[in-house]
């Protein structure tokens, strides 16, 4: 019996030892971090903010909408050459259906100020289904056209008669919901005069499940343009730099400490 107690009693006594030994390294290992918690602190706060704005940049959306705007200018000399065009269908017969031909194309040039390129792009490997598009503060709309990397000539024509404008709105819309197909694109050219929108937020693009997220194109040159194309990478460049110099600005600190106490027990 008594055997059997102070066997017990051992192993209870190791145990203790054993969880005191490990609370003990626990403790020194939190002491020798104790310089270093400003460090790692900073070290997983940048870490975040690098994950998250990568996850805000570069996560592509369902569906992104990239708009291409441009003004047209006619040259001088366009006009010169249909007003001599004009003068000679008005001698040659005033009543014929050419001078109504030159009428349209006159008025089609008057009212012609920019071309717009809207594409969608469908960035996932599902169909996105109803998909419905708006472009309000339209001013004119003189023509419009379809082109898909995957639509037929005759479901291009379907899709194109689906394109309304209406003037007394300004509203150029989609008389029926189109679906595409996974990684596919379809875009819509737009030949009229428009309000202009710095963010974008004249045209709205919704679709089942979720909102066409439009995409913002800037143009840059030279150096900028580096800047720009390697900006994650010069992020955690310059972040590695920092860790590195701050690690062993640290260590210097702190090495210094046992130096200074060594001498004064000397001089003692």
């Amino acid at each position: 019996m008594g055997g059997g107690l102070g066997a017990t009693s051992l192993g209870l006594n190791m145990e203790k030892n054993m969880a005191k030994k490990f609370r003990e390294k626990i403790e020194h290992f939190n002491e020798s971090l104790k310089p270093y918690y400003t460090l790692i602190g900073m070290i997983i706060f940048f870490i975040g903010i690098f994950i998250t704005s990568y996850k805000i940049l570069v996560k592509s959306p369902e569906l992104s909408v990239n708009v291409s705007k441009e003004n047209i200018n006619y040259p001088n000399s366009v006009n010169e050459h249909y007003n001599k065009v004009y003068d000679f269908f008005m001698k040659l017969n005033p009543d014929s259906a050419l001078k109504v031909d030159a009428n349209t194309v006159f008025s089609y040039l008057l009212k012609t100020k920019q071309n717009w390129i809207i594409r969608l792009k469908n960035e996932t490997d599902k169909t996105l289904e109803k998909i419905n598009l708006r472009i309000i503060n339209v001013s004119d709309i003189t023509s419009w056209a379809i082109s898909s990397d995957y639509l037929l000539e005759e479901e291009k024509t379907k899709v194109l008669g689906k394109v309304k404008f209406q003037e007394s709105s300004g509203v150029v819309y989609l008389s029926d919901f189109v679906n595409l197909p996974p990684n596919s694109s379809m875009s819509l050219y737009l030949w009229g005069k428009f309000d202009e929108s710095l963010w974008n937020d004249n045209i709205i693009v919704t679709y089942d499940g979720g909102v066409g997220i439009i995409e913002k194109s800037i143009e840059v040159t030279g150096f900028k343009a580096y800047l720009v194309d390697y900006f994650f990478e010069i992020m955690f460049f310059l972040l590695l730099i920092f860790c590195i110099v701050y690690l062993y600005t640290v260590r210097g600190k702190f090495s210094e400490v046992p130096n200074a106490q060594k001498d004064t027990g000397i001089n003692s």
